[in-house]
C-alpha cells in the first residue's frame, strides 16, 4: 500500500495539481489526472500557501458525466476528509475512464473560494 499525495496551488484563474514537487505545475481540470492507484492506497490532498485551506472534498456525484464507453465508479472505501489536509482511502484500482465523482473546493488567497471538477486518467506516481 502506498501513500500518494497530490499538491495543489493556485494560479487564477486555475487551480493546479502535481503528483511529485519535481513536475510541472498542470491545471485540475475534468480531465485531470490524479493517480494509478491499488486497493488500500492512502490519497492525499496538500496545498501550499497560494490557498488558506481545502474546504471540502465532495464525493458521490453518481449524475458525473464519465468518458464514453467507461462507466462511474465509486473508487472510495474511506471518502476523503480533513486530518490537516484532506485523505481517502481507495477500494480498488483507477483505471483508464474511470470517473470517480469529486468536487474540489479550496479558499485560496487571491479569490476566495474556488471548486473544480476534476476526472481521472492513468498516470504513475512515485510509490512511497
Amino acid at each position: 500500500m502506498a501513500t500518494i499525495t497530490i499538491y495543489l496551488t493556485y494560479q487564477s484563474p486555475n487551480l493546479m495539481w502535481r503528483n511529485d514537487p519535481s513536475e510541472e505545475w498542470k491545471v485540475m481540470e475534468e480531465t485531470s489526472v490524479t493517480a494509478d492507484t491499488s486497493a488500500g492506497d492512502t490519497v492525499k490532498w496538500v496545498h501550499d500557501d497560494t490557498i488558506r485551506k481545502i474546504v471540502n472534498i465532495k464525493v458521490g456525484r453518481k449524475n458525473k458525466t464519465s468518458t464514453p464507453g467507461y462507466k462511474w465508479k465509486d473508487i472510495w472505501s474511506q471518502k476523503p476528509k480533513n486530518q490537516n489536509d484532506f485523505v481517502g482511502i481507495v477500494s480498488s484500482s483507477m483505471h483508464e475512464g474511470d470517473t470517480d465523482g469529486y468536487d474540489i473546493t479550496v479558499q485560496t488567497v487571491a479569490d476566495g473560494n474556488v471548486t473544480v471538477d476534476p476526472g481521472v486518467d492513468v498516470t504513475k506516481p512515485p510509490k512511497e
